[in-house]
């Protein structure tokens, strides 16, 4: 019951923070000049890394007491590293 409910307080978190996104989004207004592009691309990238971090830590948790032989300070650990290596794969030049 404990990793579902973490798992949904991940999800909700996720899309409190998509809804933030965009609202920033619509806020800058400046979508197609250079610096709303820099802008935007900050703030995706800023919110997509929150929204891992979040998510991820929710599950490893959710997880971690769903089973008693994983320890929630390995399991973050796990965590770090699962966010750092998703962080360099997605900030990796495309074509």
């Amino acid at each position: 019951m404990v990793a579902y409910t973490a798992v949904l307080l991940g999800h909700a978190t996720a899309l409190l923070v998509h809804a933030a996104a965009l609202l920033a989004h619509v806020v800058a207004g400046c979508w197609f000049t250079f610096l709303g592009q820099l802008l935007m691309s900050h703030v995706l990238l800023c919110f997509s890394d929150l929204h891992l971090f979040l998510v991820g830590t929710f599950l490893v948790i959710g997880w971690a007491f769903a089973d008693s032989t994983v320890s929630v300070d390995s399991s973050l650990v796990w965590c770090h590293r699962i966010r750092i290596y998703l962080g360099l794969y997605s900030s990796w030049p495309k074509g």
